[in-house]
């Protein structure tokens, strides 16, 4: 299970890494709808989000209708 702690290290590794938003956003994708990967798919997709909030509210509600797309409009909703 990844904890919280877990995930702050991520966030901080997708900062200095300085990986491309859309690329990660694709990747997070690929996680397994799981609890354990929510904190992972969040930071994944807080990069993308804070470079643009309104393409990525978009991008979320393109999503198909399932776990990813509900993960991703509730971290929309967050900001």
């Amino acid at each position: 299970m990844v904890s919280f702690r877990g995930a702050d290290a991520i966030k901080k590794h997708f900062k200095s890494a300085k990986p491309n938003p859309e690329s990660l956003a694709r990747w997070a994708l690929r996680l397994p709808a799981r609890d354990e990967t929510q904190p992972v798919f969040r930071a994944a997709i807080e990069l993308r989000l804070r470079a643009d909030p309104d393409a990525t509210r978009e991008w979320a509600e393109s999503l198909p209708a399932g776990w990813h797309r509900e993960q991703a409009l509730e971290a929309v909703s967050a900001q």
